[in-house]
């Protein structure tokens, strides 16, 4: 007897990753979603944030290595 024999047929398939899916026979597309505008202002704050953080890193790798 071979492996699997006895084992019932799923109706899911195996993708590449090796995640389990249920098969569809159309494919799947993901609508895009316009941001908010909190979002929005969420992400034009953003590089100043990384401008704060980076100055703050400097300043204490400066007091720990002064």
């Amino acid at each position: 007897m071979t492996a699997g024999a006895g084992s019932p047929i799923s109706a899911s398939s195996t993708g590449r990753d090796g995640l389990s899916r249920p098969s569809t026979g159309e494919q799947d597309f993901v609508k895009s979603e316009t941001p908010t505008r909190g979002e929005r202002a969420a992400f034009r704050l953003l590089p100043l944030i990384w401008i704060g953080v980076a100055v703050l890193a400097g300043v204490i790798l400066y007091a720990v290595f002064t």
